[in-house]
């Protein structure tokens, strides 16, 4: 008798075990490959965003909520929902206001981190190996360009912006105009 209790103890011990693995393989598969689970396995998350959702519509459609409101609204539809940009942006008028704004603000990050890399040109070790790295004596246009490209919200966008640019001439081109507005008004 005393064997089965243990085996029961054992198998009740390794439940919250199975559970972090698991927990860690999803994570790693949507952080290196985007992958997420099907719509079935992310109900929950559904049902806990349906409450704010609705309240946030309803916040919209009420005439009298001041801007404050439906701005904070909005807010909370995109964070569940970020497919609303452009319905919002067509909606509002702005037509890609929005999706323009979050692109130059994660352009004015990655600028202020050249900025900051700026410092590697100091030490020659640092400065060879971005070289070997990045691709030759203009190794910063290849750190760019690798960073627009890792972030797929911005490259996206940017090649809907610049079609008959290539990653590369995007970032040339940002570099060149470093001190200017991250997009062209």
């Amino acid at each position: 008798m005393s064997g089965k209790s243990s085996i029961k103890h054992y198998g009740s011990a390794m439940k919250p075990v199975i559970g972090i693995v698991i927990g860690i393989i999803l994570t790693f598969l949507y952080i290196r490959f985007g992958w997420t689970p099907p719509v079935l396995l992310q109900l929950m998350n559904v049902v806990k965003s349906l409450p704010d959702m609705v309240i946030a519509e309803s916040i919209l459609s009420n005439p009298s909520a001041t801007p404050a409101q439906q701005q904070r609204a909005i807010i909370t539809l995109i964070k569940y929902d970020d497919k609303l940009y452009k319905d919002i942006d067509a909606e509002i008028g702005f037509t890609g206001m929005v999706i323009r704004k979050r692109v130059d603000r994660k352009l004015l990050l990655l600028r202020n981190e050249m900025k900051a890399s700026d410092r590697i040109k100091k030490f020659p070790n640092l400065r060879d190996s971005m070289t070997e790295r990045y691709g030759g004596e203009d190794w910063q246009k290849g750190w760019y360009a690798r960073r627009i490209r890792k972030d797929k919200f911005l490259s996206y966008h940017l090649k809907q912006m610049f079609p008959e640019s290539s990653i590369e001439e995007i970032a040339k081109e940002l570099l060149a105009e470093s001190n200017k507005p991250a997009l062209p008004r």
